[in-house]
C-alpha cells in the first residue's frame, strides 16, 4: 500500500514539475486522480468513493505521458514497471478473493 501511495504522489508531483500547473482546466484531471470525492448532502459534506478514479484515473496514471519523458528510452522501462505492478495487483486481488471464499 505504501508503494502505491508513493507511486501516486510521485506521478502527481511529476505532473506539477513538468509544468502542468493546477488551474481550472487541470482541476478535472486532479478530480479523476482522487480516490474519494466530497458530496454535499444538505448542509453536510460526506466523503464518497470517486468512480472516475477507477474508470478513467487509473488508465491515465499508467500512460506516463509527461513532457520530460518525450522520446526517452526510460519509457520502455516504465512500461515494464507498469506490467509488473499490474501482475502484483492481480496477485493481491486473487489472494484477497481466495481468502474471502475459503
Amino acid at each position: 500500500m505504501f508503494l502505491v501511495f508513493l507511486w501516486l504522489v510521485g506521478t502527481i508531483c511529476s505532473l506539477i514539475i513538468a509544468g502542468s500547473q493546477l488551474g481550472a482546466d487541470d482541476a478535472d484531471v486532479m478530480n479523476q486522480l482522487m480516490v474519494i470525492r466530497v458530496a454535499k448532502v444538505g448542509t453536510w459534506t460526506v466523503p464518497v468513493p470517486n468512480t472516475e478514479f477507477f474508470t478513467h484515473g487509473i488508465s491515465t496514471l499508467f500512460q506516463w505521458d509527461f513532457s520530460f519523458l518525450a522520446g526517452s528510452y526510460l519509457l520502455w522501462f516504465l512500461y515494464l514497471l507498469n506490467i509488473a505492478m499490474a501482475f502484483i495487483f492481480l496477485g493481491i486481488f486473487v489472494g484477497v478473493i481466495y481468502s474471502i471464499f475459503t
